[in-house]
């Protein structure tokens, strides 16, 4: 039988399980919300939300960053507009020293969205390590 549960509020459902991840640090919480985000992606003709989700989730685990950013690069694909995209996987990169590629990242969110003050920040603690 078809899911009758939409894609939006399994991806909403997500967002929830990684709040209570953020009140109450349980690996499981997590696991639940990828499910939701897996579910998602099969019927989601929109789907660079449970992808950008995925990639947040494992950012969140600090134990995937090559996942993280491959899941948010996924997202760029359906969704290349969005600065805030741009800057997440920059904020990994630099997170995993690789500052070259977490500058050109950061670069990408400020062209979509000049002058927004937490990009021009981290452009400037990426500039330091280079």
């Amino acid at each position: 039988e078809q899911d009758r549960i939409r894609p939006v509020d399994r991806t909403n459902l997500a967002l929830a399980y990684m709040d209570e991840y953020i009140r109450r640090p349980d690996p499981d919480i997590l696991e639940k919300a990828l499910k939701q985000c897996d579910i998602a992606l099969k019927t989601d003709n929109s789907p660079s939300i449970p992808y950008a989700i995925k990639g947040h989730i494992y950012n969140l685990q600090g134990v995937r960053p090559e996942d993280a950013i491959l899941e948010l690069k996924k997202a760029l694909i359906h969704e290349n507009r969005s600065p805030f995209l741009y800057n997440e996987i920059s904020g990994i990169y630099y997170k995993s020293g690789d500052y070259n590629r977490a500058l050109f990242f950061i670069d990408r969110a400020l062209a979509l969205f000049p002058g927004n003050k937490v990009f021009e920040k981290n452009k400037s603690l990426i500039a330091d390590k280079i």
